[in-house]
């Protein structure tokens, strides 16, 4: 059942349908009021009646995925462009043809990338009815960090912030700017290496213990800039949205809150916070409204 180190999709299937098999027998039972042998089981607490807001409308460019995808809701693109996250590329790019299977994963984790020369990226989200809020999601690190030059839409500390400034590249993967990348240029042979040298480390003020709060954009909701100051502030949602979710901060923001229902615009340019590399590059692969 190996795939690489892993599963693999099929192996992926095969866990998950025993999972469901056995809770789908377990509420079968459960609904037949079927007693099995054994000690009287102890009460169960009542579950909470919420753990967060369910999502009311939603659009990304994971494939697959359910909905219209992310750019069919782009009302301004600057010299943004979709692309597949650059770690994902190129690791499976290094295996194509030299393990069965291919390296491929089921699903592909696009996004709209641009830096500071794309201009603003104008996204369209449409809310069923006010009260709600509009969080903007980038794709998430692997374990081995995010590609070089990357900057994040999201605030504050990132799980793999340390692996992404200071690990090795991962397999296949290439230090290319997002520029370069979009030229779709012939390769040279990959190496093994950091991802960033201690030169660049000290020139771009890479902080290697934590990333510091700040976000790598900078926003307008509905034509009005929002001040870094409230940008922040807006961040507090979340634990409304969903509470203790660590995999939501580290992927998302709010970038707007009790929002009137209708149709909303979006306006993303990238302004680095995190790190000054002058390359750096946003990757936004979702917008809801919760």
């Amino acid at each position: 059942m190996n795939f690489l180190w892993h599963p693999g999709p099929l192996g992926h299937l095969l866990i998950a349908s025993a999972a469901a098999t056995w809770l789908l027998d377990g509420l079968r039972a459960a609904d037949s009021g079927e007693r099995r042998a054994g000690p009287e089981p102890r009460r169960r607490p009542e579950p909470r009646v919420r753990c967060g807001r369910p999502t009311a409308w939603c659009s990304s460019l994971v494939v697959p995925s359910h909905g219209t995808p992310l750019d069919k809701h782009v009302a301004a693109w600057g010299g943004w462009k979709v692309l597949e996250d650059a770690v994902e590329h190129d690791y499976r790019a290094h295996w194509r043809g030299r393990t069965a299977g291919y390296a491929d994963s089921i699903d592909a984790k696009n996004a709209l990338v641009g830096d500071r020369a794309a201009g603003a990226l104008v996204l369209e989200a449409a809310a069923p009815r006010g009260g709600l809020s509009i969080l903007l999601c980038e794709a998430p690190c692997g374990s081995n960090g995010c590609e070089k030059h990357r900057g994040f839409v999201s605030f504050g500390p990132k799980k793999f912030w340390g692996a992404t400034v200071a690990s090795e590249l991962g397999e296949g993967e290439f230090p290319e700017t997002f520029r370069e990348r979009a030229l779709g240029r012939p390769r040279r042979p990959w190496q093994a290496g950091r991802r960033y040298s201690e030169d660049e480390i000290k020139q771009f003020r890479l902080d290697e213990q934590q990333r510091p709060r700040v976000s790598d954009v900078a926003v307008s909701v509905d034509g009005v800039p929002l001040p870094a100051a409230a940008f922040e502030a807006l961040q507090a949602d979340l634990d409304r949205v969903c509470p203790g979710c660590g995999a939501l901060r580290d992927a998302c923001t709010v970038v707007a809150a009790n929002v009137t229902a209708g149709a909303h615009t979006i306006s993303i340019v990238v302004a680095p916070a995190s790190f000054d590399d002058p390359a750096m590059h946003v990757a936004v692969s979702q917008l809801m409204v919760v």
